[in-house]
């Protein structure tokens, strides 16, 4: 809980429409759990950095704990993700561990305002879910994937 670090990966998703979760991040370490919806990556870890996609609609969302330990839900000011496009989502930790988002190069603006900080002393790892049930050809290409310390 003392570095800065980060995940960037860049990915596209051939249909969004068959999309339940897309998310990258960080979580504490431990036992993993089965994440199925939105609503679930929200409240399976108690500690935990996920930002990605909330909607079929290609909506994005962040999933945070804050150092109070509540689950908190931010809206990003960018715009829904697209089927087919190419995206490159990043997730940084400061050494202070306060998150921020970046979409594309460019951090966004109500990520940064809410100032979210993560609970101290915490190991967290990085994490990715990428989960379809629909009955399309719903796949999520990873493009590239980076992550280490700031």
């Amino acid at each position: 809980g003392t570095d800065a670090f980060f995940i960037k990966v860049k990915l596209m998703q051939s249909v969004l429409a068959d999309t339940d979760v897309c998310m990258i991040g960080f979580r504490e370490a431990g036992t993993t759990q089965v994440t199925t919806t939105p609503a679930t990556a929200l409240t399976d870890y108690d500690h935990k950095a996920l930002f990605g996609v909330q909607s079929n609609a290609g909506v994005n969302r962040l999933y945070s704990s804050t150092a109070a330990g509540a689950d908190t839900s931010t809206t990003p000011t960018i715009t829904p993700n697209v089927t087919a496009t190419a995206v490159t989502w990043e997730v940084r930790v400061s050494a202070a561990r306060v998150v921020t988002v970046y979409v594309d190069g460019v951090a966004d603006a109500l990520v940064t305002a809410a100032a979210i900080t993560l609970t101290t002393g915490k190991v967290l790892v990085p994490h990715m879910i990428f989960i379809s049930t629909g009955a399309g050809v719903e796949k999520v290409e990873l493009l590239t994937y980076e992550c280490g310390l700031l």
